[in-house]
């Protein structure tokens, strides 16, 4: 029955896209939730937008647990970055250059003073790779 009512309920909701426009037109954003999942593992999401609609998405369990909130949501911007890659072969082939560098937004603050440090202390040098 809830199948039904959210068929009914959203029947007339669709994705809309615009023009593309290169400075602003594909951009990426992920998130992560640490442990809350059974069996302590998180949850990773990431969406992809161009030219005002989401292209590509996805959520899932992470395949490893996270020590931590920061290195959940590095998992999950690796995961997104992966991603990215593909996604800009897919744009070249499609005659639409991909802005350099893609944003990828995410919300934790740790991760991004990583993300952008050389250093890695010994609390985080198990996630060096990532």
């Amino acid at each position: 029955m809830r199948v039904v009512y959210y068929l009914a309920t959203t029947s007339k909701l669709a994705l809309t896209y615009g023009r593309f426009k290169e400075e602003s037109g594909f951009y990426g954003t992920c998130d992560a939730s640490h442990g809350s999942e059974h069996g302590s593992k998180g949850v990773t999401g990431w969406a992809f937008h161009l030219a005002g609609g989401a292209v590509a998405w996805k959520a899932r369990t992470q395949s490893l647990v996270a020590l931590s909130s920061t290195e959940a949501e590095l998992i999950a911007v690796d995961e997104a970055a992966r991603e990215l890659r593909y996604l800009e072969k897919v744009l070249a082939d499609l005659g639409i250059k991909a802005p350099r560098p893609t944003p990828i937004g995410q919300d934790n603050l740790s991760a991004c003073t990583l993300v952008g440090s050389t250093h890695f202390n010994p609390r985080s040098r198990h996630i060096a790779l990532r």
